[in-house]
């Protein structure tokens, strides 16, 4: 019965945590952005090719949207009726999910 009182204790604690230092809306955004601006010019950092997956980049970010599940956040693009998760948000920090098809 102890750890089962100790179990639920560690796991509020977690959760309030995690909901304090979910980010905000505008970082979550700023994160990505600047992410991928990142990933792009380490990919390809002086070509035409890099200009075009900036281009799409913008484009892209223009249908990014953010839900908000309380103790962390997910953003997402759906084009055609088809999600792709691109990003989760918690403890204050944005992680890109590595299979990024932009």
């Amino acid at each position: 019965m102890k750890t089962l009182i100790r179990t639920i204790i560690i796991l509020a604690i977690l959760a309030g945590i995690m909901y304090i230092t979910i980010p905000t809306e505008e970082n979550h955004r700023t994160m990505v952005e600047k992410k991928l601006t990142e990933r792009i010019k380490k990919e390809n950092p002086n070509s035409l090719e890099a200009l075009g997956k900036k281009i799409m980049m913008k484009l892209t970010m223009s249908q990014f949207e953010i839900d908000d599940y309380v103790v962390l956040n997910i953003g997402h693009i759906t084009h055609n009726g088809e999600t792709q998760y691109i990003s989760i948000g918690m403890f204050n920090h944005v992680f890109l999910i590595d299979r990024l098809d932009l």
